[in-house]
């Protein structure tokens, strides 16, 4: 009886740990001071041609990307890419400044603008020269960094960046607005899905987007397929990875009613 009542009490301070990680880990994006995913992409198609510095950051790679995509649609002429793209991955190295210089004074061959990105950069110990870069890209040209993590305490660049140019932190969607980019997507292919089953596949995929997204394709598939119109928990069950947060909760239920086998 005694080992039945620990580990009741061991899985149900893992649900509550589990709960409290993930609940953390949604609110990070909350209360960024920094554009987010939408702001830019609004930026970017707006832009008349003024724009010439760009920070993206966070945790969610594939936001990043998809900016990037828009970027490239915005500025870079068909066939283009190989002659006005140039992408420098430093590894988190401090960028070698005279060579982004010299990149960003090239001109652009047939592109509105020549895009040049430094990606997993550190923030150089030379503030100021660093700083020199930001405020003096040509106007032909469109110098954007990439990085997971940025030293915010670092005032002087922060504020470069914003003053120059535009900063975008693409964290992790907290679980609603995951649901909702789930609900709009599938919206716009005719379907309807369940506040459950959205939430199901946030939980599946652990928050990343990119897995999200590719669920959700793959539920667009099968739909299509199967001519079906919505999707429910038990569709979900069906094509989706097992949602292993929630099997973890099921122990916990389990063993609260003395039930293992199930």
């Amino acid at each position: 009886m005694n080992d039945c009542i620990d580990e009741l009490n061991y899985y149900s301070k893992l649900k509550r740990c589990l709960v409290y990680n993930s609940h953390m880990a949604y609110k990070k994006n909350t209360t960024s001071e920094y554009l987010g995913s939408k702001g830019l992409s609004d930026i970017i198609k707006n832009d008349q041609g003024s724009l010439k510095l760009i920070l993206m950051f966070g945790e969610e790679d594939f936001f990043i990307e998809k900016e990037m995509e828009i970027i490239k649609k915005k500025y870079l002429s068909e066939g283009a890419e190989q002659m006005d793209y140039v992408k420098l991955d430093l590894a988190g190295k401090e960028p070698d400044i005279e060579k982004i210089r010299e990149n960003l004074e090239l001109p652009s061959w047939l592109s509105q603008k020549r895009i040049v990105v430094v990606s997993d950069f550190a923030i150089p110990s030379d503030a100021d020269e660093f700083v020199k870069l930001l405020s003096s890209v040509p106007d032909g040209s469109l110098l954007v960094f990439i990085t997971s993590k940025v030293d915010k305490r670092k005032k002087s660049v922060m504020n470069a960046f914003t003053k120059y140019g535009v900063v975008a932190e693409l964290n992790y969607l907290d679980e609603d607005k995951s649901s909702l980019w789930i609900t709009q997507v599938l919206g716009k292919n005719k379907i309807t899905i369940d506040e459950e089953a959205a939430s199901s596949i946030v939980s599946r995929c652990d928050k990343s987007m990119r897995l999200i997204s590719s669920e959700v394709s793959k539920i667009v598939l099968y739909c299509a397929a199967s001519k079906t119109v919505h999707v429910d928990i038990n569709l979900v069950e069906q094509i989706c990875p097992p949602d292993i947060n929630g099997s973890v909760f099921n122990i916990t239920d389990a063993v609260g009613q003395k039930d293992v086998n199930t």
